[in-house]
C-alpha cells in the first residue's frame, strides 16, 4: 500500500536591466515541485512455504486487508498537486519477468457528526430577494 502526494507550482521573476541605456525586461519561470511519501506498507499475501510450491493455474484470489493511519489526509487532485493511495500486488516468478498491477483507491475521512456542533440537526436553507416594487389598486 503506497500513499504520496505530489505538488507543483510556478513562481515568475520579472527583471529589468540598463542596455545601451534603455531599459530591457524579461520575465524567467521558476518551477518548483515536491513529492512526499505518506505512507508505505508492504504485506505478503500468499507464500508457497517451500521453493517448490506454485500457484496453481485458473483464477486465484488472494483475500488482504490493511489499515491506513488516521494522520493520513484525504485523496485530494487538483491542478497544482494531487494526494492518491494506491495497493501494487507483485507475482513473483522466478527465472521470468514479475507480474504487477496497481490499483488506486480513495480515503475519504470519517466524520462523526454527533461531535459536531449542531451536526445532527438537519440542513437548511432559505433566500428572499427584495424587489423593490409596490402593487396599488386604483380606486
Amino acid at each position: 500500500m503506497f500513499g504520496t502526494a505530489h505538488t507543483e507550482w510556478e513562481v515568475a521573476e520579472h527583471q529589468t536591466r540598463m542596455k545601451n541605456r534603455e531599459p530591457r525586461s524579461h520575465t524567467e519561470i521558476a518551477k518548483y515541485s515536491s513529492d512526499i511519501t505518506i505512507v508505505q506498507e508492504e504485506i505478503c499475501a500468499w507464500t508457497g512455504g517451500d521453493k517448490m510450491s506454485s500457484i496453481p493455474s485458473d483464477h486465484q484470489v488472494f483475500p488482504f486487508s490493511f489499515i491506513l493511519p488516521e494522520t493520513c489526509p484525504p485523496s485530494f487532485v487538483r491542478s497544482y498537486g494531487q494526494i492518491s493511495y494506491y495497493v501494487k500486488a507483485e507475482l513473483d516468478q522466478p527465472w521470468k519477468f514479475n507480474g504487477t498491477d496497481r490499483k488506486a483507491f480513495r480515503d475519504m475521512p470519517h466524520l462523526d457528526l454527533n461531535l459536531v456542533l449542531f451536526g445532527n440537526y438537519p440542513a437548511t436553507q432559505s433566500a428572499s430577494k427584495d424587489i423593490g416594487l409596490i402593487f396599488k389598486k386604483d380606486p
